[in-house]
């Protein structure tokens, strides 16, 4: 199948990962939501498999070690460029994109002679809300950006 070649399978899976953006999937996840059922997954992969080559697609390890798990960046990405953060409360997969991100990869390769592969670098905690919901439950209170005090 030619690269970009525009089935339906393939725009249904654009769709799909492109109104999920802050989430991503394993390919069970994927046909389930697609299909509704395990079926047509080598069809799945296939097109995984090609829009992780053109870059819409992203491809990262999960948490468990296991599997692979799939998030769209789009068309034009700057994914390669920035870290990502992962909460380990809700699962939600985030680009962190400011300057800092930018510091720290030239500190370590500036001071540790490593350069960082930002589009496969994932840090993980939790995003604020989920923090937000662990402070209410231990009733810790602390002041969260933006002046927040919980």
């Amino acid at each position: 199948m030619p690269k970009g070649y525009k089935t339906e399978g393939r725009q249904k899976l654009i769709a799909f990962m492109s109104t999920h953006l802050d989430a991503h999937y394993t390919v069970d996840q994927i046909c389930l939501e697609l299909n509704g059922n395990l079926s047509r997954r080598s069809s799945v992969y296939r097109n995984i498999s090609l829009l992780c080559e053109e870059g819409v697609l992203r491809k990262f390890r999960s948490e468990d070690e296991r599997s692979y798990v799939y998030q769209y960046v789009g068309e034009k990405s700057e994914c390669n460029e920035h870290f990502h953060l992962k909460c380990l409360g809700c699962g939600k997969l985030m680009h962190l994109e400011c300057e800092m991100g930018d510091k720290l990869k030239n500190h370590i390769l500036q001071s540790h002679f490593f350069d960082v592969d930002c589009g496969r670098s994932i840090l993980y905690g939790l995003c604020l809300d989920c923090k937000l919901k662990e402070d209410l439950s231990t009733g810790i209170k602390k002041i969260y950006p933006n002046n927040n005090f919980f």
